[in-house]
């Protein structure tokens, strides 16, 4: 009984729509993150990048179907995809990381994009 992988959400609000559809679907889903998500909102992006939706692994498949018709405002555009990975681009420079880190000084809206599992394209919203 593993889990994998459906999608990553970068709010609550996202997986938890998700998470309702899939559960409305007949498919059982779990969500990670979605605590420290909430109680640490300025520090996710060093804590795991977002709410992790996962599935069965043997109900990956029609998961990742239904989450296709109801969550498609992300897909790869090389190759349509929904199977993405949300990547943060590194600090501009070691002082500011080391600042954030010891002051635990909010990092702001880090910059983000997608990069496909499936064919490797990287690309923003």
């Amino acid at each position: 009984m593993a889990l994998s992988l459906l999608t990553t959400c970068e709010h609550n609000i996202d997986a938890d729509l998700v998470r309702t559809k899939l559960e409305s679907e007949g498919i059982t889903c779990f969500l990670h993150n979605e605590n420290v998500n909430n109680l640490l909102p300025h520090h996710n992006q060093f804590l795991g990048g977002g709410v992790r939706v996962m599935v069965m692994s043997e109900q990956l498949a029609q998961a990742q179907e239904i989450i296709g018709e109801f969550h498609s405002k992300t897909s790869c555009p090389s190759c349509g995809s929904i199977n993405l990975r949300l990547i943060k681009q590194p600090f501009k420079s070691i002082l500011n990381a080391i600042m954030i880190g010891l002051f635990l000084i909010p990092a702001g809206k880090q910059k983000m994009h997608w990069v496909c599992k499936d064919c490797g394209e990287s690309f923003k919203d």
